[in-house]
């Protein structure tokens, strides 16, 4: 059976103690939803298996038009964080959980629980910008048993991605030509998972003098990571002239296993924002 993912690809859950997920991507089908207030993050979740536990290592280049970090030369965000998918583990335990991700702690916190963030600039938490300089990245999950045992991954850091084009700015909006727009991005041609794009709408125009209430459309599609993809009229048919489109592209890791009774993935992610103009 065909299972697409979006993000990534779609994962094949294995049934081992643990293993490399096998990853499936379709290069040719455009995938379309209405009505969906997920953003690019929430798509791959909808599409993975329940888990029990889960770590999360995102790296966020945002674009310096999009309001992704308000700022006007963009901004590189890093996040780690857990999640518990199922109510196996009760509040009192999940408190007392202590995971380790390269060298950085990830404890439990009455505010943030488990989420922690920092924006690469001059007040960046170096404990996890150095968890985001490895290229393999030693994950230590506790399992709540009697023996109390740990289990180890290692999950492979995507290179970041980051749009080499178009870049917004806050003077002029790149614009499609002819209905059709070339992206371009840092590609990597050791990544074989390919990369999602992503354009969402939300009824915004250009130019602002056209109102387009109540729309929520996003248009998915993976591709090769080979730096670059025209989009054309196939993705962009669904958008009106003067539409000003959200694009996100991404790429990343997932790794997955089931020890003790407890399901765990651990996934290492990467995205880019930017906004362009349709113009027919």
């Amino acid at each position: 059976m065909r299972i697409y993912i979006i993000i990534i690809a779609l994962i094949l859950f294995q049934n081992c103690d643990k293993s490399k997920s096998e990853i499936k991507t379709d290069y040719k089908n455009t995938i379309i939803s209405k009505g969906s207030n997920n953003d690019i993050v929430s798509y791959y979740e909808q599409h993975t298996k329940k888990y029990d536990i889960g770590i999360h290592l995102q790296s966020t280049n945002n674009g310096s038009f999009k309001n992704y970090g308000n700022s006007y030369n963009g901004s590189r965000q890093l996040m780690i964080s857990a999640s518990f998918g199922t109510d196996k583990i009760s509040l009192d335990n999940i408190k007392q959980l202590h995971f380790k991700i390269g060298e950085y702690y990830l404890d439990y916190d009455s505010k943030y629980e488990f989420n922690r963030t920092t924006y690469i600039g001059d007040e960046q938490d170096n404990n996890i910008t150095n968890v985001f300089s490895l290229k393999n990245i030693p994950v230590d999950i506790p399992i709540l048993t009697v023996s109390n045992r740990i289990t180890n991954f290692e999950i492979e850091n995507p290179n970041p991605i980051h749009f080499t084009y178009p870049i917004g700015n806050f003077q002029e909006i790149i614009s499609t030509h002819n209905n059709q727009l070339l992206i371009k991005w840092n590609k990597d041609v050791e990544n074989k998972n390919g990369i999602i794009i992503m354009l969402s709408w939300n009824g915004e125009t250009v130019s602002r003098t056209k109102l387009f209430p109540n729309n929520d459309l996003k248009i998915i599609k993976a591709v090769e990571d080979d730096g670059e993809e025209l989009i054309d009229d196939a993705m962009l048919q669904y958008f009106p002239d003067d539409a000003l489109i959200d694009i996100a592209i991404g790429r990343g890791n997932i790794e997955t296993s089931n020890n003790n009774g407890y399901s765990t993935i651990v996934e290492s992610l990467t995205y880019a924002y930017e906004r362009f103009g349709v113009k027919k």
